[in-house]
């Protein structure tokens, strides 16, 4: 992907893509759209710009935090293996599973199904995630 790809689909102008490439200051928000475009989770890459080294730890080379890890705990909810199959589209399309999900060509139960899966997703995983001290 160009970088004016990049920053047209992040929603900022390619030369703030540039200047934040090279270290530059932004806005909390614009780095917010950044990680959303790149599948961080939010406030990684600002968090990272503050000297938080750990910040982009378990964040795939190919951008997103790691969807081996999701498509595990997708496998290990109670699921029907349609809506399994789903969600595993939904966490690997490199963007907002639920954007994912809502533009998947599936009847609109299908989609409420996958959506409360994908909260039940969410709240295993916070469960996994151990809490960070501030």
């Amino acid at each position: 992907m160009t970088i004016d790809a990049a920053a047209k689909a992040a929603t900022v102008g390619p030369v703030t893509w540039r200047n934040i490439e090279v270290g530059e200051r932004a806005k909390a928000w614009t780095l917010e759209k950044v990680d959303r475009q790149l599948g961080w989770p939010p406030g990684s890459l600002e968090r990272y710009i503050r000297g938080d080294d750990t910040a982009l730890t378990g964040i795939d080379s190919a951008g997103g935090t790691s969807s081996v890890d999701d498509v595990d705990l997708v496998l290990s909810l109670d699921l029907p293996d349609t809506t399994k199959v789903i969600l595993i589209r939904a966490v690997r399309s490199g963007g907002e599973p639920l954007d994912a999900i809502l533009a998947m060509d599936l009847a609109d139960a299908d989609k409420v199904t996958a959506i409360q899966a994908l909260r039940e997703l969410f709240t295993q995983r916070s469960a996994a995630t151990p809490a960070r001290s501030a």
